[in-house]
């Protein structure tokens, strides 16, 4: 048996006997921003909403900017990208 899984989405806890053989090294890990209105993300005014599926991404931007609100988004680039318009 095999599976292949992102690590992004792996839990931080285990179910026992869970094995993770091994680790590819990591491509470029810098995240991208795309807004009509913002240069950043810390530029949004208070109410503004920000959608990303990942709890790292969301912990930064609340801390940085707790006036935002983080909604899940998920799917591949294309399918993001056409959530926005």
């Amino acid at each position: 048996d095999i599976c292949v899984h992102s690590m992004k989405d792996v839990p931080t806890w285990l179910v026992p006997g869970t094995i993770l053989p091994c680790n590819l090294e990591r491509e470029d890990t810098r995240d991208a921003w795309i807004s009509p209105n913002c240069e950043s993300p810390f530029d949004l005014p208070a109410g503004s909403i920000v959608g990303t599926a990942s709890l790292r991404r969301q912990a930064q931007l609340l801390a940085r900017n707790p006036g935002i609100k983080c909604v899940n988004f998920r799917g591949n680039v294309q399918t993001r990208l056409k959530k926005l318009g």
